[in-house]
């Protein structure tokens, strides 16, 4: 991440993705479907719209966390958002993507995979696979939204 703890992180081309999710399934064994895929600069896990992806690293830990645009928008006043389906959240594989991210150079073993929705200003709830900081999440959130002081439940 060169000197920012704290920042997007572009998945690579589909091509060297699926290479990461062969080398993952080989090294671990098979991943649950649907496989997550990229589109665009973000992933795609299963039928859920693609999902932004900000990477941190707090010590030796380094953790990816996934946010819905939708989600985000949402918090502009008068915006109107298609809603997600209901438990989008839980009904991620948060597990396989970290088995995949396991065999990446900007993760590595030990890293933790965490999804956030956001459930008003200043609120979301968190989902997690690893090690997670509430800093760094908090700091994700604010840095998207321009909205201090996060409050992350589990």
């Amino acid at each position: 991440m060169d000197g920012d703890a704290l920042g997007p992180w572009i998945p690579p081309d589909a091509a060297a993705w699926m290479r990461l999710v062969l080398e993952a399934e080989d090294r671990e064994g098979p991943l649950e479907p649907p496989v997550p895929q990229v589109r665009g600069n973000g992933l795609v896990l299963g039928a859920l719209p693609s999902v932004l992806c900000w990477r941190g690293r707090e010590g030796p830990r380094v953790q990816l966390m996934l946010l819905q645009a939708r989600e985000l928008g949402a918090l502009v006043p008068g915006a109107r958002m298609d809603p997600l389906p209901p438990g989008w959240l839980d009904s991620l594989d948060l597990a396989g993507l970290a088995q995949v991210l396991r065999g990446h150079p900007d993760f590595g073993p030990g890293c933790g995979v965490h999804g956030l929705a956001v459930q008003g200003p200043g609120a979301a709830r968190r989902r997690g696979h690893g090690p997670w900081s509430g800093t760094l999440g908090a700091g994700a959130l604010a840095r998207l939204t321009g909205i201090g002081g996060w409050r992350i439940s589990d």
